[in-house]
């Protein structure tokens, strides 16, 4: 995985967002948001654990529960990718 292909797919769950006002059938769920987790998670990207949370935080607000997937990606991203020194 790469930074640019997580950024795209963080792009990609934005315009779902956004098509959703007109068209909620394009409403993202929790399968969209898990593969932009997964998608920082895999990137080695130093940011990702600041866009996992700022993704995390988005669900919250939109009420979407996590799931199994979910807090497993969180924990790689927030604990193994940047382990205290």
């Amino acid at each position: 995985g790469t930074a640019e292909a997580a950024e795209r797919a963080e792009q990609i769950l934005q315009h779902m967002k956004q098509l959703a006002n007109t068209s909620p059938a394009v409403k993202p769920d929790i399968v969209s948001y898990n593969i932009v987790l997964t998608a920082w998670q895999k990137s080695g990207s130093p940011n990702a654990r600041q866009r996992a949370l700022a993704i995390y935080g988005q669900m919250y607000v939109e009420g979407i529960d996590i799931d199994l997937v979910t807090g497993n990606v969180l924990v790689s991203a927030l604990v193994l990718l940047h382990p205290s020194s």
